[in-house]
């Protein structure tokens, strides 16, 4: 099936695409969900500040503060104070944003989210912890802020730390060396010009350096190890970090949508793409036949028109179109119908030995297929040109015929004769019609055998060819009945 094909049968299947579409809508309506019964959870806000000691921190510090907050040993160390453990932060916020930075971590099964964000020109840094309980975001702020200062502290130590044993270090090396040079001077013999010169001028070099350094270490023994530069905003009376918690707005912990609107358009499109599917599969196991091509394949014949279906009301179904409207499509399909009859007829002329048909029978397999219908129509084709037509209603079982002609169901067709030797009065059966140049002769009663519908049946057509241009036979279901 290719894809013009596969439009087709969309096409032929569209009842069944808008009975499944509407069916998902409905559905996706139905179930969506009320305030009531969304699974949702409060989220409490722990807000904690840390500001800075000096007016002009470092250029880099906020990003560094910032990033120390929520990467490597700080937020491990809180995790692991607090029993959490670090996990990826959710829909992917790992990097930083307008210099904010975010975190996770998992207490039980509890979510914990962290943001962090600096405010140079205010000299604050914002930690907000987000979680469904209100000790937890409480303890993981709290906890956090202690741990960061303490942490930034420890560095500061052990810079302090390392610059001191450098200093120190190289006051030992320098030492060394002006022992080193004071001996080299010694040691030059007198008249050695270059000798002594040398060991002067790195005598009084390392001598000019040892001073130096001496002096950034007694500098920096005075000034002692620094603080480093944050404190808690929000504290107790011991000093302690005291975070602000507030309850913030419900959310849903579902990803289903909420929306109803959301939901039916979700519905809409997923019922699409099921009446599709389910197009296509009903199309793949079809028996039926459809389309020109497919008919002839099928029945190894030509195909010599194409009636278009009309839909009518109950009061209308028994009017004939090619009478009451000679300029509609179904008018033009049925004189189509009439040309092509005609022209295979002139085809096959030396065969037949005739110029033209004489008799035709409308049949098809089975019941309410049209062929009452055709056979009203094709009588009002043929009698627009000019011919004597006699429509003859051989289903005697259902006679519908006569409401397409404006005619009687009775007198009812009789054979006044013997089975082997029927004869009929063409006269009393013979009746005039709405059409001009249209007769009608109805079917047997209803409570004739088959036998007999048949044998006065087939007395009729031959009267009727006597005296008619052409005979038109409107047949029983082939596949229905036996006569």
């Amino acid at each position: 099936m290719n894809f013009s094909e596969f439009l087709v049968a969309m096409r032929r299947r569209w009842r069944v695409i808008a009975i499944i579409t509407a069916a998902t809508m409905a559905v996706a309506w139905i179930t969506t969900p009320g305030p009531v019964n969304r699974k949702a959870e409060r989220k409490y806000e722990a807000l904690q500040s840390l500001v800075t000691i000096s007016a002009n921190p470092k250029a880099g510090q906020w990003d560094r503060w910032t990033y120390e907050a929520t990467h490597g040993p700080v937020p491990r160390q809180v995790a692991a104070d607090n029993g959490a453990i670090v996990v990826p932060a959710p829909d992917g916020e790992t990097t930083s944003r307008g210099g904010k930075q975010t975190a996770a971590m998992l207490v039980g099964d509890v979510q914990v989210k962290i943001a962090v964000a600096p405010n140079a020109n205010i000299g604050l840094l914002s930690l907000v912890v987000t979680s469904s309980k209100r000790d937890v975001a409480a303890a993981i702020a709290n906890s956090l802020a202690t741990t960061l200062i303490v942490t930034l502290q420890s560095g500061e130590d052990r810079l302090y730390d390392q610059t001191l044993k450098d200093l120190q270090s190289k006051e030992t090396d320098y030492s060394k060396q002006i022992t080193r040079w004071s001996d080299q001077r010694i040691r030059c013999t007198q008249g050695d010009v270059a000798c002594i010169r040398e060991a002067n001028t790195q005598l009084s070099t390392n001598k000019t350096l040892f001073r130096q350094n001496h002096g950034d270490l007694l500098r920096k023994l005075h000034e002692g190890k620094k603080r480093v530069d944050l404190r808690a905003n929000q504290t107790d009376p011991k000093g302690l970090p005291t975070a602000y918690v507030h309850a913030a707005a419900v959310v849903s912990t579902s990803k289903i949508p909420k929306s109803a609107k959301t939901r039916i358009a979700g519905g809409f499109l997923l019922g699409l793409l099921l009446g599709a599917l389910a197009s296509f599969v009903i199309s793949r196991f079809d028996s039926a036949v459809y389309g020109i091509p497919a008919t002839e394949a099928a029945a190894r014949l030509p195909v010599i028109a194409e009636i278009p279906h009309v839909t009518t009301t109950r009061r209308r179904r028994f009017e004939v179109l090619t009478q009451l409207s000679p300029l509609s499509g179904v008018a033009d399909a049925y004189r189509g119908l009439r040309t092509s009859i005609g022209l295979m007829w002139i085809a096959n002329e030396s065969e037949q030995g005739q110029n033209e048909p004489r008799t035709l029978l409308v049949a098809s397999p089975g019941p309410n297929e049209g062929k009452s219908t055709s056979s009203a129509n094709l009588a009002a084709a043929y009698a627009e040109i000019g011919k004597k037509v006699i429509v003859v209603d051989l289903d005697f079982r259902r006679q519908r015929l006569h409401r397409f002609l404006g005619a009687t169901a009775e007198p009812y067709l009789e054979n006044r004769g013997s089975l082997a030797a029927p004869i009929i009065d063409l006269d009393t059966v013979l009746q005039n019609t709405s059409i001009p140049g249209v007769q009608f002769i109805g079917s047997s009663s209803p409570d004739s055998t088959p036998a007999e519908a048949a044998v006065a049946g087939r007395a009729a057509i031959i009267a009727a060819r006597e005296i008619a241009d052409i005979v038109i036979i409107d047949t029983p279901p082939l596949l229905l009945t036996n006569d």
